[in-house]
């Protein structure tokens, strides 16, 4: 079944290290009615901190958010966002992560109205936003920083929290020796140097 006109669907696709942001920005907006999580194996710690803020979301597999979709199950007047969380070790190659997000996409776009991708560009993985996503039947927007007309793409996580990459280059001119860490990059630190241990 396709989407009709009064459907209000948001998939919001999120790197598993963005948890914490998606929370906050799921938590304070509030045209945000319904929140549907898809459980494919990653959500445990994401769930957790939905509830501790006080959202009860409802918890499926996609097929079955898929079945009660085409049941109109769900609101038609109201703004429900689904969230799926994608496995941080796509990191290791932005081929993989690309090709990963780019079938999601496929196999939620007739369900929901746009898309947003909770990452930078993550290893140019995402650089050429409307040339991967071209011919889709649905939006797609990425995280950016708002420019005097426009919105330009972060390039990573770090720059996404600290407000965009120029405000991060000035954070790196400003700590040279320094590196930079959200809560989620600090307890996930083998993404970053996972492989170098391996080698060692």
């Amino acid at each position: 079944m396709r989407k009709t006109s009064n459907d209000h669907f948001l998939f919001l696709l999120g790197c598993k290290i963005m948890e914490d942001e998606i929370v906050h920005v799921l938590a304070n907006d509030r045209d945000v009615e319904k929140i549907v999580i898809i459980d494919n194996g990653e959500i445990t710690d994401f769930v957790e901190k939905i509830k501790n803020v006080g959202i009860v979301p409802e918890i499926l597999p996609k097929e079955t958010f898929w079945s009660r979709h085409e049941q109109n199950s769900y609101g038609t007047n109201q703004f429900n966002v689904v969230v799926l969380i994608q496995p941080k070790n796509l990191h290791s190659s932005p081929k993989k992560l690309k090709d990963t997000t780019y079938k999601t996409i496929k196999e939620q776009e007739a369900y929901v109205d746009s898309i947003l991708l909770f990452y930078g560009s993550c290893g140019k993985a995402f650089n050429d936003l409307d040339n991967t996503f071209y011919g889709l039947d649905v939006n797609v927007h990425i995280l950016g920083e708002r420019k005097m007309s426009y919105t330009k793409q972060v390039t990573d996580c770090i720059s996404a929290v600290v407000g965009g990459d120029e405000k991060y280059n000035l954070l790196l001119k400003q700590y040279l020796d320094a590196l930079f860490f959200t809560p989620m990059l600090s307890s996930n630190w083998d993404i970053l140097f996972g492989d170098i241990e391996k080698k060692y």
